[in-house]
C-alpha cells in the first residue's frame, strides 16, 4: 500500500505539473514599453529615452541583455547597450511583479522620422528555457513636426 500511495503521489504531481506547463505559468511574461522625448542638445538632435519594464507573476528571469537601436530609413544603427544598476555586472534578475526603467539618450536626425527600438533577451532563472525576446518600438517625428518638436 505505501508504494501504491507513492506512485499515486509521484503521478498527481506529474499531472500538476504538466497543467501548470499547459496552463502558462511557466511562462515569464515580460512587458517593454518606451518613450522618446526629442531634444536639442549641443547643436545636436537627441532622444531621452526611458525603457519600462514590468514582470509578470510567474518566475524570475535572468535578462542577458539589453539594447536600443535607432532605425532611419531601414538601416539600424549600432546597438547601445542599455546600462543596468550597476555597469559592472551583465546581467541582472527580474522578480515577479516587478517594476523598472532604464533612461538611454540617442542621437537622432533633424529631417527624418526615425524609430528606436528596444530589445530584451531574458531566461527564466531556475526552469532554463530557451530564450525570449521582447521588443518594444516608439517612431519620432521629424524636428519641427508637431510631434517632433
Amino acid at each position: 500500500m505505501d508504494a501504491f500511495l507513492k506512485v499515486a503521489a509521484l503521478l498527481g504531481t506529474a499531472a500538476f505539473f504538466l497543467y501548470q506547463v499547459f496552463a502558462g505559468s511557466l511562462a515569464a511574461g515580460t512587458s517593454l514599453s518606451l518613450e522618446v522625448k526629442p531634444a536639442d542638445q549641443d547643436g545636436k538632435r537627441v532622444g531621452f529615452v526611458t525603457v519600462h519594464v514590468e514582470r509578470g507573476k510567474n518566475w524570475t528571469v535572468i535578462v542577458n541583455s539589453a539594447e536600443l537601436r535607432v532605425v532611419v530609413d531601414g538601416q539600424r544603427s549600432v546597438p547601445v547597450p542599455i546600462t543596468f544598476k550597476d555597469y559592472t555586472r551583465e546581467t541582472f534578475r527580474l522578480s515577479p511583479d516587478e517594476k523598472t526603467q532604464y533612461g538611454a539618450v540617442v542621437d537622432l536626425p533633424r529631417d527624418k522620422a526615425a524609430t528606436v527600438e528596444a530589445l530584451f533577451v531574458m531566461q527564466q532563472q531556475f526552469y532554463r528555457t530557451d530564450p525570449a525576446y521582447v521588443f518594444a518600438s516608439a517612431v519620432v517625428p521629424p524636428a519641427g513636426t508637431d510631434g517632433g518638436k
